[in-house]
């Protein structure tokens, strides 16, 4: 078997010539995704198939059962598979993953390839692996692409995280970082919900059918771009996989209801006069950390009226499904107080399912906040600087500012804005936008 390594490694031409598709599997323990695979491989469609298997252990338990499911398809269905261990493919063995899949096509030559994840694993950073570029200059986009990222959900499990956001009672939320590596069960549910193409709502015959439609309607509110199977012992049609690509970068990257929220708030428009004038953004890239640099998430900013206690914006969308989640955006061009928005937030607002978006404060005022609350866990940190301190500071210029800062300009405040979208059931939002608004300066 060649050892040939992602580092160094050049596509033959054989490699080039067909695009290898790429399916990638996530969910947590216990939710169906060994399963999905073996059915997969017991009715490929006449592909041949290589597995990509990644468990958090040194014993692979996952490869063993598909190793026993894969005894009852035929050789030629199972192309090669391949085995990682101690480690999650979406971190910390990056590299093995692109390894592995080299190593793949060095030595096989598979239809289809299939990585199941560990439950740990964020499918958009599997996906960024083959987006890496090698030392040559290559990279696995070149010879790959996504097909589609599966998420699979255990419906009881998923229904039991969801009863416990208490609707009616005051409840306090576990404050983590940024840079916090543990992740709560119930932020990698929604975030793996939110980031995917084809949602599997595995184990739905342990509930009633409205608590089954009522989920549904839940994960449609949550990313209403993914498609959703509700499903029994994981049994998926295997051409709604194999024969189907759904992913598209920009439709999937940005189809969490979030990400639509601002999205759509930016494209509305700038008002002409300069008194309302409001600006609007795009999605953003990452944040450069290094450089003390954040180029923003669908940035929109808020007009400034008159008077600073009618500075946020009313006309806000609002989502409302009487059977799932309600969902709004609270803007506005003043900081917050940092304690005051920090104790609103955890011990605040029962019922509140998701938030997510930028905040600007008083006691860091040349720092951009990014605020991500799933369930009961709330991650707010500082993760970059804004453009307009930096351009005061000389460490950046004006004309090196992307065209999406320069869209959500403001003459008197920059860049620096609060920007949060707020989903859940039943949401008060009155009560919410006067706390917010009370949690200001001013």
């Amino acid at each position: 078997m060649s050892d040939v390594n992602f580092l160094h490694w050049k596509p033959q031409a054989t490699h080039l010539s067909r695009k290898l598709p790429v399916t990638v599997l996530s969910g947590f323990l216990g939710a169906g995704k060994t399963t999905l695979l073996n059915n997969l491989l017991r009715e490929p469609c006449g592909k041949k198939i290589a597995v990509i298997v990644n468990d958090l252990g040194e014993v692979n338990i996952d490869a063993s059962l598909i190793r026993e499911g894969a005894k009852e398809v035929e050789d030629e269905a199972l192309d090669g598979m391949m085995e990682l261990t101690e480690g999650c493919i979406c971190c910390s063995i990056r590299t093995d993953l692109a390894d592995a899949l080299v190593a793949i096509l060095e030595n096989y030559s598979p239809d289809h390839l299939v990585i199941e994840a560990t439950g740990a694993a964020e499918p958009l950073s599997i996906a960024e692996t083959l987006y890496a570029t090698n030392a040559e200059g290559f990279s696995l986009q070149d010879v790959s692409f996504i097909n589609n990222l599966v998420t699979v959900i255990d419906a009881g499990f998923m229904a039991t995280e969801w009863q416990a956001i208490p609707k009616g009672k005051t409840i306090r939320r576990r404050r983590v970082l940024q840079s916090d590596p543990r992740r709560p069960l119930i932020e990698l549910l929604i975030e793996q919900a939110e980031c995917a193409d084809l949602i599997v709502l595995n184990k739905t015959d342990l509930l009633e059918t409205d608590e089954v439609s009522r989920l549904r309607q839940m994960l449609v509110d949550l990313n209403p771009h993914a498609e959703i199977e509700t499903t029994r012992e994981a049994k998926v049609a295997p051409e709604t996989i194999l024969e189907r690509t759904r992913f598209e970068e920009e439709k999937t990257v940005g189809g969490a209801r979030w990400r639509q929220i601002l999205t759509k708030h930016m494209e509305k428009g700038s008002p002409d006069t300069p008194e309302e004038a409001s600006s609007d953004g795009k999605d953003h890239s990452a944040c450069d950390h290094a450089h003390g640099h954040c180029e923003h998430e669908h940035h929109h900013h808020d007009h400034e009226g008159h008077r600073h206690d009618h500075e946020h914006d009313h006309g806000h969308e609002h989502h409302h499904q009487s059977f799932g989640l309600e969902s709004f955006l609270f803007t506005a061009r003043r900081p917050f107080r940092e304690k005051a928005l920090m104790k609103t937030i955890r011990s605040s607002f029962p019922g509140l399912v998701r938030a997510k978006g930028f905040y600007w404060t008083k006691e860091n005022p040349d720092r951009v906040g990014m605020l991500s609350l799933a369930g009961n866990v709330l991650r707010a940190d500082y993760v970059g600087t804004w453009w307009k301190s930096m351009i005061e500071e000389g460490e950046a210029r004006e004309e090196e500012m992307p065209p999406v800062v320069r869209k959500v300009w403001d003459e008197k405040t920059g860049d620096c804005r609060q920007e949060l979208v707020f989903i859940g059931i039943d949401l008060p939002e009155a009560e919410i936008r006067e706390k917010l608004e009370k949690a200001l300066v001013g």
